[in-house]
């Protein structure tokens, strides 16, 4: 018999540790009207929100499910985007008290709200709602109303439990500062020690949502090599925010909105936009980033585009999970449902839709939400057994430029800021949709947020999913807007619960 040679052992190695002979990752349904939002680096804890249109409102709220306990409403409110620390003992969310206020909950504890930590407390009748707590679970950031009249500038917050012995700074909530002129801002991910948070605001120079990040409390736009401000729907980091992952800010009328990663370090700073994954639908076609392992060598989110009936008709607005996976120098985008089916997970393959919201620090774990065949939202965990690693075509991959020194400050002040500082524009939606058959529904902006509502004297916050898509919390409804190539709003597309295909209203003329 002969001796198999060293090149055939190395292949024989090669395809037994390959991604073909791994175990098939395990999916768990979390239940239904479960709009999850993120997981414990040891997968042991998924938290989210339930909104259900035909149960007690009390039924709704912030979720929490482990594998003992099943899916559990905790409390709080379906608002912001509810958090669990790294080790899955402490969640951080909204809660209701004599207003909405940002608060830690645990299992022995209960919640307890910023008003209650001893420290310094949000400013009298501010509302605060919680977007992320940190990896160790003693500290929240979101944004902030001011009160009585909010003029629509909502403001970014950090809440850190430090005194004079830890440091000479925050003391518990302190709000955090807008850019220049900038109107809106938000906080949506902070680091371990509380020293960096990152997050989106407006400028004077545009209402676009730029990517920012806050460092000791002082503000800096995220550029790229060239000095281009990076534009975002939201942004998350790693524990200490050395990894940023963010896209998804506005409409282009000639090319798809990416997802990108940013490398903060001494050495210099990296910014990769990653490339659309081949055969996927362009028509509107936007990345959004929900989340990072800690080295950021995966990211995870969701893009969306319209779906245009072949005959004509109106759109229907889509949304997948991708998982891009890589290294330093470049990686691979995949979209999830074709990702999983490769690993012999079928579990998504009749799924409408699917959105990635959350993921353990090592990459293993992934949560999220989405519409399956009976058009019910549900929510689910994805265990992949370890890190997932690329398996898609050369044509997927791409290559990251090296790393440069951050832009000069003096930049921001040169003649042409305002060109560099002009993202794409996002068209608001606004006014009515409806159709002949009297099928009304009623949008209004305020500020970054949206109201909305079948009578237009009954107009109600609605909650931001990402990517465009928002929850009427007082219907159960799930909307989203399709829009043409110029990114003008065209219509809107509603579902709820098990409703069948939803309704497609278009946009009347103002």
């Amino acid at each position: 018999m002969p001796r198999p040679s060293l090149l055939g052992l190395a292949c024989a190695a090669a395809l037994a540790a390959g991604p073909s002979l791994a175990a098939t990752p395990v999916v768990t349904d979390l239940g239904a009207d479960n709009y999850v939002q993120a997981v414990s680096d040891d997968g042991g804890v998924v938290v989210g929100m339930q909104v259900r249109f035909d149960v007690d409102p009390a039924g709704n709220g912030v979720t929490r499910w482990t594998a003992a306990g099943g899916t559990r409403v905790i409390g709080g409110l379906a608002s912001g985007r509810p958090d669990v620390s790294a080790d899955g003992r402490t969640i951080g969310a909204t809660v209701m008290a004599d207003r909405p206020i940002a608060a830690f909950w645990t299992e022995s504890g209960g919640w307890k709200t910023l008003a209650e930590q001893n420290m310094i407390p949000p400013l009298p009748g501010w509302e605060t709602h919680a977007n992320a707590i940190s990896a160790n679970g003693t500290r929240l950031t979101g944004f902030t109303v001011p009160s009585p009249v909010d003029y629509y500038q909502y403001r970014g917050f950090s809440y850190n439990p430090d005194d004079a012995i830890d440091r000479w700074v925050d003391f518990g909530w302190a709000e955090l500062p807008m850019l220049r002129k900038g109107t809106y801002s938000e906080a949506t991910d902070t680091s371990t020690d509380g020293l960096v948070q990152v997050g989106i605001s407006t400028t004077g120079f545009s209402s676009a949502y730029h990517a920012v990040i806050w460092e000791q409390g002082d503000i800096r736009q995220l550029r790229d090599a060239a000095g281009t401000a990076l534009d975002a729907g939201t942004l998350r980091c790693n524990a200490d925010c050395s990894v940023i992952a963010g896209g998804g800010g506005g409409y282009s009328a000639f090319e798809p909105v990416l997802a990108w990663r940013y490398l903060r370090s001494e050495r210099g700073d990296r910014v990769c936009h990653f490339n659309p994954h081949q055969g996927v639908n362009r028509t509107a076609l936007r990345y959004q980033s929900y989340a990072t392992s800690a080295s950021g060598n995966v990211i995870a989110g969701s893009y969306y585009f319209d779906d245009v009936p072949p005959d004509g008709g109106w759109a229907r607005n889509v949304a997948k999970g991708f998982l891009w996976i890589g290294t330093e120098t470049g990686g691979t985008m995949h979209d999830l449902q074709t990702y999983l089916r490769g690993l012999g997970q079928r579990a998504f393959d009749d799924w409408a839709e699917v959105e990635v919201t959350g993921m353990s620090a090592d990459g293993r774990y992934l949560v999220g939400w989405g519409i399956d065949a009976s058009e019910t939202v549900r929510g689910w965990r994805v265990d992949f057994g370890a890190t997932p690693r690329a398996t898609g075509p050369r044509a997927d991959y791409t290559s990251c430029p090296p790393r440069t020194k951050p832009p000069r400050t003096q930049a921001l002040a040169a003649a042409d800021a305002p060109q560099r500082d002009q993202a794409r524009y996002e068209d608001q939606p606004s006014g009515e949709f409806g159709t002949g058959r009297g099928q009304r529904y009623f949008v209004e902006p305020h500020g970054a947020r949206l109201l909305g509502g079948a009578r237009r004297d009954r107009l109600q916050a609605l909650l931001p999913l990402g990517g465009g898509r928002y929850l009427d919390r007082s219907s159960g409804m799930l909307i989203a807007f399709t829009r043409d190539r110029e990114g003008m709003v065209t219509g809107l597309h509603a579902r709820r619960g098990m409703a069948g295909a939803g309704l497609r209203l278009p946009r009347k003329p103002d």
